[in-house]
């Protein structure tokens, strides 16, 4: 029978672990990248929330929203921005379209280039059936649409055709873009139009109510309906073709339409993490990122072994000695360690000359006279009786400092 040779599989070292640094490297950088996008998802959530909301502004979808309006007029080959700076209203150069909502005054309105603020008329709620659409619309009451105005604009007054009475014909207006005989409009639900001081009227209805309005003294215009911008009006042809109309009249040259929602669902929402990755504190993030990615390097790249932890009683005589001072320094007894220092200095330089015998006075007297005739700078009974009168770490110091400086110099003359 051949015998054949049975080869064992190498079992693992002890000291290798079970992952190797490669892929707990890159399950560190996926917890970094996941945990990073979180963080920056939950900063912007209320801006990619509101985009799938019913509201009345320009990234609303829903039947009195007016993206429908901001797609017409990219199709028509012009410039819009949607604009969530509160800012930008007073400061954007060009023609800005402001839709205030009732849950969102506009505030104060300052500026010096041309605003078209367009007056709410709906309130309806979310569709529970279609994310983005809105349901059951419901025409607010004529006293309730100033209250999202500016105090400038509190002034004026509405008039709306009664429910199920038709809308305007035609829309007249002396703008360099309308014929002369007016734009055809299309069916209007529940139309109104505007009045009030300092109001001149720009458009008018087929009644002579004022539909557009400028503010005078200003570059503010007013639109009485919203129906004449959303995209439930310009669903019909005609409707679109004012809407056009009116917004290319107003914009400035050389300049974008701007959509404002700074007032409205869709307005950029402040908060301490859209501060952290939004300038001018985005250059303060990078650095807090570049540093802890260093001290990661570092960490990971350390040099050496890792220091471990000193015991919590050390061992040895070095450690017995600096216990011994710590419990002298805790109960203040150093000055009383100078008498013993001097006497363990006489003791030790008698055995040096050959003096261990003499003890008290005649000690004394001989090493006095030994120190003399070595010239020596000290005398030991001189600094026996200043031991006694230590009070301090400090005098101790010195004494002990000129008591050793006597042993030598005495041992050294022998």
């Amino acid at each position: 029978m051949t015998a054949q040779a049975v080869q064992e599989k190498p079992a693992t070292p002890a000291g290798e672990g079970v992952f190797s640094p490669k892929v707990l490297l890159a399950l560190i950088a996926a917890g970094v990248f996941a945990t990073a996008a979180f963080l920056l998802l939950s900063a912007y959530e209320p801006d990619l929330r509101a985009t799938r909301g019913g509201g009345a502004h320009a990234v609303s979808r829903s039947a009195i929203g007016y993206a429908g309006v901001v797609r017409l007029l990219r199709l028509m080959g012009q410039p819009v921005i949607i604009d969530q700076s509160p800012a930008a209203r007073a400061n954007f150069p060009g023609l800005m379209v402001l839709t205030p909502e009732f849950q969102h005054r506009l505030g104060k309105l300052e500026s010096r280039y041309d605003r078209l603020v367009v007056l709410p008329k709906w309130a309806t709620e979310p569709d529970p059936a279609h994310p983005g659409w809105s349901a059951n619309a419901v025409a607010v009451p004529e006293g309730f649409v100033p209250l999202a105005l500016p105090a400038s604009l509190r002034k004026l007054t509405l008039a709306r055709r009664k429910q199920g009475e038709a809308g305007p014909a035609r829309l007249i207006s002396r703008l360099g873009l309308w014929p002369d005989d007016g734009l055809a409009a299309g069916p209007l639900s529940e139309f109104q139009t505007i009045k009030g001081p300092g109001l001149n009227a720009v458009v008018t209805d087929d009644q002579g109510g004022m539909v557009l309005g400028e503010l005078q003294g200003t570059r503010t215009y007013v639109l009485s309906d919203p129906d004449l911008l959303n995209t439930q009006g310009i669903d019909d042809p005609r409707t679109a073709r004012i809407a056009a109309s009116i917004l290319l009249a107003l914009r400035t040259e050389g300049q974008p339409i701007a959509f404002d929602v700074s007032a409205t669902d869709a307005g950029g929402q402040k908060s301490l993490l859209r501060l952290a990755v939004e300038p001018p504190f985005l250059a303060s993030t990078l650095c807090l990122v570049v540093v802890a990615a260093l001290v990661g390097v570092q960490a990971w790249f350390r040099f050496g072994p890792a220091q471990r932890a000193p015991r919590a009683v050390a061992l040895g005589k070095t450690a017995l000695v600096e216990t011994g001072a710590g419990m002298v320094r805790l109960a203040r007894r150093e000055p009383q360690m100078a008498r013993r220092y001097v006497q363990l200095c006489r003791q030790r330089a008698a055995a040096a000359l050959g003096a261990a015998h003499l003890e008290g006075p005649a000690l004394d007297e001989f090493l006095d006279r030994w120190a003399e005739r070595v010239g020596a700078s000290e005398r030991i009974s001189v600094l026996a009786a200043e031991a006694a009168q230590v009070k301090d770490i400090v005098g101790l110091t010195a004494l002990a400092q000129r008591a050793r400086r006597w042993r030598l110099e005495v041992i050294r003359g022998s």
